[in-house]
């Protein structure tokens, strides 16, 4: 047996202790940063085979010939990734719909600040002292002006509206660029990890275990990427991935593909591939809650890209609703004394459309008479015994009790009010925060099984860290005791009796 093999196996324990103290070192290290992987190193027992040789070798003469350390590996569990990525789709799609939908509580806000409940109230007491004093212009312009207050309170949740939904535009926007700069770097990593492991297996001739680092950062931005939509990944044989994006090809090795916001013509907004022009298909994730807050016309959707989520679309057809209805009916509620032989019955026309075919919330205004004249209301009901007949005023308020439909929905208007703020939005919005307090709980219970397995331990790595330090030193000592052999072999034998 050669003299030496015995302190080139105690050079290599100590080289191999070495490199695991190095990297019990790098995981402590990290122990806070993002994304990392607890690595390990994963070590072989040194053997010479002899079985291409002509004459079989003695097994004992080639025993003890120390470690080798194979590669320094990443602890992963694909099926908890796998996992917690799917699981992220659906925090990132309830996420999203609960902040829009909080934002379009917070514009048709009824309980907080004056909205159509107090302008509704404020319109039914003017009336009413008005059919106390029918004949007096003061109270007539203090009806004018709380009719001017509902218009305003319109306008004002319609403007809203169409700002939350504008906001959430941007927003989408902004996730877009997002996700192509996810997806054109995942691509990068790709090619810079395929040149590590082809740089590697060319120059050590070993079993890759591929570029830690680089592994992470792709890793971690897969992560995120799995919020944005559901996705799916695929190793490929050179290192890189694949990535789809509910069964498209968004990344595949080096190549990938971008995404884009579109404006239709019917007021609509979709994500599409830039390349193809292809509409981006999605189940889940806060891509398509966006798209859903933003197109979502309810139970009236109609148009291509529409969809049936009860986003900003149906809310502005709620208050569209309210709107035609409240047109309609103080519209058809003055009479107009017909003329002498004409028989046609006409009404006082007190809001409009501001030249537009279909009233809507935004676009109701008080009617051009009206404007010009307060006393608009009053005129032409003066009795004939010199007083003024409230009977008109009387219909007007009795419109408060009328039981009317709202895309529907029957109620009072004041039931209306009730219903979308309560039964819509309200409950929308527990809906959506429930279904994501619930999924981020899974999610983070997912993650926290998954850092159990590739999260940094200090408990774990300060026991490696002692098992490593005993190891090396007793490689020391070992390498010791063989010189001390070596010596009295060399400086000693032959000697006795001289």
């Amino acid at each position: 047996m050669n003299s030496f093999m015995g302190i080139e196996t105690a050079k290599r324990g100590l080289a191999a202790n070495q490199v695991a103290l190095n990297i019990v070192g790098n995981n402590i290290a990290n122990i806070s940063t993002e994304g990392y992987t607890r690595q390990r190193v994963d070590t072989v027992s040194m053997a010479v085979s002899g079985h291409n040789s002509r004459y079989a070798p003695n097994q004992a003469s080639l025993a003890g010939q120390g470690v080798m350390v194979n590669g320094l590996g990443q602890v992963r569990d694909p099926f908890l990734d796998k996992r917690y990525r799917d699981e992220a789709a659906d925090v990132g799609y309830y996420e999203k719909a609960y902040e829009i939908m909080s934002d379009i509580e917070t514009a048709l806000d009824e309980y907080s600040s004056s909205g159509l409940k107090d302008a509704l109230a404020g319109l039914s007491d003017a009336l009413n002292d008005l059919s106390r004093n029918a004949d007096q212009t003061v109270n007539a312009n203090i009806v004018l002006t709380a009719a001017k207050n509902i218009v305003q309170v319109l306008n004002n949740l319609d403007a809203k509206l169409d700002d939350v939904r504008e906001q959430q535009i941007y927003g989408l926007q902004v996730d877009i660029d997002e996700v192509d700069g996810m997806l054109k770097r995942i691509a990068d990593l790709n090619k810079a990890i395929n040149q590590e492991i082809f740089a590697s297996s060319v120059n050590a001739n070993v079993k890759n275990y591929g570029p830690n680092e680089l592994l992470d950062e792709r890793n971690l931005l897969i992560d995120k990427l799995a919020k944005y939509a559901d996705i799916n990944v695929n190793s490929n044989a050179d290192g890189s991935v694949i990535i789809l994006v509910n069964g498209q090809v968004a990344v595949d090795g080096t190549d990938y593909k971008t995404i884009n916001l579109v404006r239709n013509a019917d007021n609509t907004v979709s994500v599409t591939w830039m390349e193809t022009g292809e509409a981006l298909k999605l189940d889940s994730g806060s891509l398509k809650a966006s798209l859903a807050m933003i197109n979502g016309r309810g139970p009236d959707a109609s148009g291509v890209n529409e969809t049936y989520d009860k986003g900003v679309p149906y809310f502005k057809d709620i208050l569209n609703s309210f709107a035609s209805n409240l047109v309609s009916e103080f519209n058809h509620v003055l009479q107009i004394a017909p003329k002498p032989g004409d028989t046609k019955i006409e009404y006082k026309k007190l809001f409009s459309s501001g030249g537009e075919n279909i009233v809507t919330a935004g676009n109701i205004e008080i009617s051009d008479e009206w404007i010009k004249d307060p006393a608009y209301i009053i005129d032409g009901y003066l009795a004939t015994d010199g007083s003024f007949d409230n009977t008109f005023v009387l219909a007007a308020l009795s419109i408060f009790d009328k039981t009317l439909n709202f895309k529907g929905i029957s109620g009072t208007f004041e039931e209306y009010v009730n219903f979308y703020n309560t039964s819509e939005v309200g409950q929308q919005v527990l809906f959506f925060k429930g279904r994501y307090e619930t999924a981020s709980t899974v999610s983070e219970d997912l993650l926290d099984r998954r850092d159990a397995v590739s999260a940094v331990s200090l408990d774990e790595e300060g026991a490696n860290l002692m098992q490593y330090q005993k190891a090396y030193n007793a490689m020391a000592r070992l390498m010791t005791a063989l010189d001390e052999a070596l010596d009295v072999l060399i400086n000693r034998t032959g000697l006795v009796g001289r």
